[in-house]
């Protein structure tokens, strides 16, 4: 399965319009999905659920890309995303302002073991970044950018990959996320002439001074 948007996440937008009455999630994606699975270039946002409030995960490994995930929130774990024997890759994704009880973006448990690459997680309402259940899951992170969460940025099954592999954790700089627009300051560190990768970090460019 192949999910691409015509546009970029910018344009792009899957509202999940969940709440405590009618809580909703964009996919679940389960048995054995492998990372042929894409789903490219979507907002998801306005997912509520009790665990994995935008993407479920089970057994499944599928692969986004330039996504974004914003206002998702989980009243247990993984405001965005959760995973129980998955391991997904997402590279240039960006998460802003999820929230749950524990793993405010992503949530792990049963050897799920998530790849984060070129990624941005930032300020999540509640909850750190990214957290596991148990000592099989173990997250892997190269050139992404943890900043502002609420329980914490680099934190137990996380911690010892800060500052290494082109790990930061720095304001992004977005150019306007209060109107929910989350292209770069043309300054920001998540531009690729101003980190140590020279890459993108997030979903989208610089494109505001």
């Amino acid at each position: 399965m192949v999910i691409i948007a015509e546009q970029d996440a910018s344009s792009t937008v899957i509202d999940c319009e969940g709440n405590e009455n009618e809580p909703h999630r964009a996919f679940v994606i389960r048995n054995q999905a492998s990372s042929n699975t894409i789903i490219e270039g979507f907002t998801i946002r306005g997912g509520y659920n009790t665990s994995g409030a935008a993407i479920y995960c089970t057994s499944a490994s599928p692969t986004f890309k330039f996504c974004i995930f914003y206002g998702n929130q989980s009243t247990l774990s993984g405001g965005a995303i959760r995973c129980k024997n998955s391991s997904p890759s997402l590279i240039n994704c960006t998460f802003v302002a999820n929230s749950a009880q524990t793993g405010g973006a992503i949530f792990g448990l049963a050897s799920s073991s998530p790849y984060l690459e070129n990624c941005i997680i930032a300020f999540s309402g509640s909850g750190e970044s990214i957290a596991t259940a148990d000592g099989s899951s173990q997250p892997l992170l190269a050139c992404c950018n943890i900043f502002g969460n609420a329980g914490g940025d680099w934190e137990r099954a996380i911690s010892d990959q800060a500052n290494s592999d082109g790990n930061l954790s720095v304001d992004p700089q977005f150019c306007d996320p209060d109107n929910l627009i989350f292209t770069l300051k043309a300054g920001s560190p998540c531009a690729p002439d101003n980190n140590s990768c020279g890459r993108l970090i997030g979903a989208l460019p610089a494109e505001c001074n």
